[in-house]
């Protein structure tokens, strides 16, 4: 060992000058050969070209520029710097709508586009800011008062028209884990990520059409209803009496005292699932011996009553739902058969059960709806998770959170609004009665290789798009254009262009008045 450690002293390592990344690059330099399975390829850089990996998003950004959305919120954005260097309010939002639409989940995602000439000249900017700079912006807008009223005087422009209709409103809260320092990282439930600190998301939903009221974030151990309870009263106050909702929908987290007190306060009609407690239970008990049991469909039965629980001041309407648990397979058994000289059996029935089990859910309500209205409406409110896997899996909703907890609310409500104006824009292209995830939207609505060009000194963007459904796509969003360029050429005010968009985007629920469900089950009948 001596050896060895002796010879290891005796030899010199050579300092070698060590040379900067990229120092050696000449992009002007002769092109490379590659051999690939496809055969030889030969490859240039083009450093200076104009070209983007999002040439549909014009489309996009035509409409935002026919409906006047994204100039208003630059124009009223509550941040800007004095420096003659420092970004604009205008540059900073870009970014981070591009960043949004284009599938970035973090801050640091921005720089993977920050070097796309032709996307900022589409938005309107000469440039890209950077992740820090976005992230120092926000943080100049305090959330309660200035940053708050602006966007929800942005989200308002998105779902105001649609308030004439009777709508639904869905309330829910979600669980963001967080795994670092942020401001709000509390303990609180976190079925997934157990002893995880979170930020709870408390989100307002427009029923049956996704679209987004606004969203309350909290820290981790403020995820009960009474943390979203002053969010909620705001947002009804902030609407007219006339254009409230004509039923808010919760599941068993906001069946309690304190909101429903709240609501009837404001004679505002709800419907909450109510937690299987022990007194919920003893009631579920008195009525399951009665015989009057309302057939509701899909087996299911139902029956109405009233419930006055532990700490409630008053009693209340109830109705029971139950349905019959599925039946399970029988279990079975391999018996041997002595006679058989290899191991050969037959199956043999075991544990067979005939007895009908039911499984109940009690719901409560100030509507006046009977059970069966009532089991059909909180069954509808199953689609109001969508839009929240929507928004954490596809869109990255939580992601971009930063130590400040003011600017993750500002952040969160600030995609929710880019949310909206995508949702309307892709209705807007292809009218229906169904709202189309990002995930199949955005390769066929928004990527696409696009180079820029000047011929005749007029700015050409030639879109090869790679979808397979490009030719159809294309038609729709050339039909699109047409419409939009129809409204602007009768020099509409923006307010009534952006109505006839929403027309076109609902026109099939604003005729078929499939958007006003509370008014189809009351046709129904209880």
């Amino acid at each position: 060992m001596q050896t060895i450690s002796a010879r290891m002293n005796d030899i010199t390592v050579c300092d070698v000058e060590k040379t900067p990344p990229g120092a050696g690059f000449d992009p002007h330099g002769d092109p490379v050969d590659l051999d690939t399975p496809g055969g030889r390829f030969r490859v240039k850089w083009d450093l200076e070209g104009s070209s983007t990996t999002h040439g549909q998003i014009v489309f996009f950004m035509r409409w935002l520029d026919a409906a006047g959305l994204f100039d208003g919120l630059c124009e009223d954005a509550p941040f800007d710097f004095k420096s003659p260097n420092a970004p604009s309010p205008r540059e900073v939002l870009s970014t981070l709508m591009c960043g949004f639409l284009c599938g970035n989940r973090r801050y640091a995602h921005l720089a993977a586009f920050r070097e796309d000439r032709v996307l900022a000249q589409l938005c309107g900017v000469s440039r890209f800011v950077s992740s820090s700079s976005a992230r120092r912006a926000l943080a100049r807008v305090p959330w309660d008062g200035v940053g708050s009223e602006w966007i929800q005087r942005n989200l308002a422009k998105t779902w105001e028209r649609l308030l004439n209709e009777h709508w639904l409103l869905d309330i829910d809260v979600q669980v963001k884990p967080l795994f670092g320092h942020q401001e709000g990282a509390e303990l609180g439930y976190n079925p997934r990520h157990r002893g995880r600190p979170s930020h709870a998301y408390h989100t307002y939903w427009m029923g049956n059409i996704r679209m987004s009221l606004g969203v309350g974030v909290e820290p981790g151990n403020r995820h009960t209803s009474s943390a979203g309870t002053p969010g909620l009263a705001a947002l009804l106050d902030r609407l007219p009496a006339d254009a409230r909702p004509k039923l808010i929908r919760g599941d068993c987290g906001y069946g309690n005292e304190p909101l429903m007190a709240e609501l009837e306060r404001r004679d505002q009609p709800y419907l909450f699932r109510l937690r299987m407690s022990a007194n919920v239970a003893r009631f579920v008990e008195r009525e399951m011996a009665a015989p009057e049991w309302q057939p509701l469909g899909d087996g299911a039965q139902g029956r109405a009553g009233r419930i006055r629980l532990t700490g409630w001041t008053r009693e209340r309407d109830a109705s029971i739902i139950r349905m019959r648990k599925p039946v399970q397979k029988p279990a079975t058994k391999l018996v041997a058969d002595a006679g058989a000289g290899e191991r050969e059996g037959e199956l043999e029935l075991v544990g067979e059960n005939e007895t009908p089990e039911w499984e109940y859910t009690v719901l409560a309500s100030n509507s006046g709806l009977g059970p069966g209205a009532q089991w059909q409406l909180y069954r509808e409110r199953a689609a109001s998770e969508n839009p929240h896997d929507e928004l954490k899996n596809q869109w990255g909703w939580g992601g971009f959170t930063t130590q400040n907890l003011d600017q993750c609310r500002l952040c969160a409500n600030l995609l929710a609004l880019v949310y909206n104006w995508w949702s309307l824009f892709v209705r807007t292209v292809e009218p229906g009665l169904h709202h189309r995830e990002i995930i199949t939207t955005r390769p066929r609505m928004l990527d696409a290789p696009a180079r820029l060009t000047r011929p005749g000194g007029v700015r050409t963007l030639t879109v090869t798009p790679l979808h397979a459904r490009r030719e159809s796509t294309c038609a729709s969003m050339q039909e699109c254009v047409g419409f939009l360029n129809g409204l602007t050429a009768r020099q509409l005010p923006p307010k009534v262009v952006f109505r006839l968009i929403i027309e076109r985007a609902f026109g099939d629920y604003l005729r078929s008045r499939l958007y006003d469900p509370l008014s189809a089950v009351l046709l129904s009948g209880p």
